[in-house]
């Protein structure tokens, strides 16, 4: 059986309100995309115009209400590999 905590059951909910109306797909490769970019941009400089540019990009393609969305994800991604960090330990999340 497969553990879920809430956090990632928010996850794949958050996504799959975009299914609706974008490719599932896209979206999810999309948001981990600007997701690291947003990372990697804090703490590596020299690529932040290439990283910002393409995030604005995809960024673009979506409307205001699923452009809400994303923050929401990743901040139930980090709190759901919090959660199994804490208590199980390592865990795929995404998978």
């Amino acid at each position: 059986m497969i553990n879920v905590n809430e956090h990632q059951d928010k996850l794949v909910k958050l996504l799959q309100q975009t299914g609706v109306r974008y490719d599932l797909w896209n979206v999810f490769s999309d948001w981990l995309y600007m997701f690291a970019a947003a990372i990697s941009n804090s703490c590596d400089p020299r690529q932040k115009e290439e990283r910002e540019a393409q995030y604005m990009r995809l960024i673009k393609k979506y409307n205001k209400e699923t452009q809400q969305l994303f923050p929401q994800m990743c901040a139930e991604l980090t709190m759901a590999l919090d959660y199994y960090q804490r208590n199980e330990g390592f865990h795929d999340v995404l998978g």
